[in-house]
C-alpha cells in the first residue's frame, strides 16, 4: 500500500521534473538566440539554470534511492 503511494508520487514528481528539464532547454535556446542576435540576454538565465538541475537532480536521487 505505502510502496504504491510511493510510486505514485515519484512519478509524478518525475513527470514535473521532465517538464522542468524541458524548460531549461527553452530557457538556454532562448538565452542563446537573445544574445547572438538582438544582444539581450535573459538576465538570471544562469541561477535559473541552476536552480532548475538541482530540482531535477534532487529528484532522480530519491527516485533512485
Amino acid at each position: 500500500m505505502v510502496n504504491k503511494i510511493i510510486d505514485k508520487v515519484t512519478f509524478v514528481f518525475t513527470i514535473v521534473s521532465a517538464f522542468l528539464f524541458a524548460i531549461i532547454v527553452l530557457i538556454v535556446l532562448a538565452n542563446i538566440i537573445g544574445r547572438s542576435f538582438f544582444h539581450m540576454p535573459i538576465k538570471g538565465t544562469v541561477e535559473i539554470i541552476q536552480y532548475g538541475v538541482m530540482f531535477c537532480a534532487g529528484i532522480v536521487m530519491c527516485r533512485s534511492g
